[in-house]
């Protein structure tokens, strides 16, 4: 049957010349697979640009229960998202953060205040007027809230290590699952920071590049998901 989705591409696979698997997770449906085909023929209706990781898209498909992948009959942008588009910063930002997504929302079932947070952050960063350079960092803390990890806040000048396993602040740095001070510090920043103002928190790239690679790390003790990113060096670069 022909139903009406509206969906965050997560990934998009070539399948053959001329069709793509799409990776949407819908408002609707959850996480779902797709086939758009025909996309570079002269009789298309829609655009391969359409299904760029990140982008919001409202969909005609046809649905079956039974079936893995389902075809799209119709597409198109919910939201032009000019800023993300013609901003080389925020199209690494919007790339890396569809990666990890791709990663982590993995189940079928819907979540609407997930759907929600996840379009709402989106068009924040296509409209955002300041540095894109904190995004990333400010975006995973709140989508840990929604998987079910985040942290908890209990930073104090006698518990200033963040224990990765256990998500709070501890007395003391004990092995691999406890960060030193100074990244403990930058997490309670993000935790704290008003009006989410996450542009202000003041971060080298390497501070940037070391706490990043620390939110991997807690994304991959709580969510047992390799957390290896392949998209992280590009925006690595991009706010070097």
């Amino acid at each position: 049957m022909i139903e009406k989705v509206e969906g965050i591409v997560l990934r998009t696979i070539k399948y053959s010349d001329n069709s793509f698997i799409i990776q949407l997770f819908t408002r609707e449906r959850g996480r779902i697979s797709c086939i758009a085909k025909g996309l570079r023929s002269k009789s298309s209706k829609f655009s391969p640009s359409f299904f760029h990781p990140f982008f919001v898209i409202n969909a005609e498909i046809f649905y079956n229960p039974k079936k893995e992948i389902h075809p799209i009959k119709e597409v198109n942008l919910k939201n032009s998202l000019n800023r993300l588009r013609e901003d080389h910063s925020k199209l690494a930002v919007a790339m890396f953060l569809a990666e990890v997504l791709n990663r982590t929302v993995r189940y079928q079932n819907t979540d609407e205040d997930l759907y929600d947070f996840l379009e709402n952050m989106i068009y924040k960063l296509d409209i955002e007027e300041n540095s894109s350079a904190n995004f990333h960092i400010y975006f995973l803390l709140g989508l840990s809230h929604f998987l079910g990890f985040y942290p908890v806040n209990n930073y104090s000048p006698t518990t200033k290590y963040f224990d990765l396993l256990n998500a709070n602040f501890v007395e003391f740095q004990s092995g691999s699952q406890t960060i030193n001070a100074e990244l403990s510090e930058i997490l309670k920043n993000f935790m704290t920071i008003e009006n989410e103002a996450f542009w202000k928190i003041p971060l080298n790239s390497l501070q940037r590049r070391k706490f990043i690679g620390v939110l991997l790390n807690y994304y991959t003790l709580h969510t047992g998901t390799n957390m290896d990113v392949k998209s992280l060096e590009v925006l690595t670069e991009v706010f070097s």
